[in-house]
This record gives structure tokens, sequence and C-alpha cells, in this order.
């Protein structure tokens, strides 16, 4: 079976803004999006919904460029939840970025790539809990969690998970 979400770019942004400016309502939202080609960047999301945003889950989304995703998380400062998987052009150096830019003081949750340089930029987030890590840099080693307790961070950590999966040598 082959997923696909046909919807165009103009049409989420619009759907997005409109869920996340209801008059009256300012609890927080997310956005989740899965298997989109047509998605390249959320610049028209509008101030509200970014302020109001704690949780980004994007699945397959595939033309989103590592600066246009920068650029929109900057703009979130209250994300508590991100889930960044199966996107081409994102991986564990755009984790290691965004943590080592300060763009994510509020996250609690992660589910992304990771590496070494990933995990220990994430003590600019001193309220992360859980870390699921999809698809594992195979270099990882203690070294990062290492240099995240030693940069102060991982205080609040109660749950790490790696996927497994098998190597064809």
């Amino acid at each position: 079976m082959l997923l696909h979400n046909p919807t165009s770019q103009a049409e989420l942004i619009e759907d997005i803004n409109k869920m996340g400016e209801i008059e009256g309502d300012s609890s927080p939202v997310a956005i989740a999006l899965a298997f989109s080609w047509n998605l390249k960047n959320f610049d028209y999301i509008s101030d509200i919904v970014c302020q109001r945003l704690s949780g980004l889950y994007l699945f397959q989304i595939c033309q989103m460029k590592k600066p246009d995703l920068a650029r929109f998380i900057s703009r979130c400062p209250n994300l508590k939840s991100l889930m960044l998987t199966g996107m081409d052009d994102i991986g564990p150096d755009f984790i290691a970025q965004v943590f080592s830019n300060g763009m994510l003081p509020k996250l609690e949750f992660l589910e992304s790539e990771g590496s070494d340089d990933a995990i220990a930029a994430m003590a600019s987030a001193p309220d992360l809990r859980k870390i699921f890590f999809r698809y594992t840099d195979l270099s990882i080693t203690n070294d990062g969690f290492k240099r995240l307790v030693e940069a102060g961070g991982g205080k609040k950590l109660v749950e790490i998970s790696v996927s497994k999966r098998s190597i064809m040598a």
C-alpha cells in the first residue's frame, strides 16, 4: 500500500492556521502531518499558532529542508514534544543544531534520529524527560550521554529508548 497526502502546501497552512486561531481558545495545539511531498516550509503559520504550539509530529515530510524547519522551530518557544522521522534532509546533525542553538528550551519528549553530538547538545533542554531514537547513528557511544551530564543536562530524563535495527554485512 502506498500512502500519500495530496494536500497542497497552501491548504495545509490554511488548515493549521484555522485550527490554531479559534477565537477565545488559548489552549496548546499540536501539528501532526504524515506522508507529504507538498509541504516545504511553515513560513506562513501565524505567530498565534507558533506561540500555542506544544507538539510537532512530522513523518515522511520529504521536501522539508533544514533551514526551513529550523526557522519554524525558532518561532515556537513552547514546544514540549517533537517527532521528526523519515524526513530526507533532517537527521542527527539537525537535531544537534537546534539543541546547540537553544531552540527547544521547554522540550520534554523527542523522537528522532540520534548521534553523540545531538545527545550532548540536549543540555539546552532542561525539562527533557523522554527520548526515542528511531534511527540511530551507528557511532553512538556513551560519550554523548557523558557530555550531556557534564554540561548539566539530563537531570529529568526518565526514559531513553533506541530502536534496534540489524545491519547486513
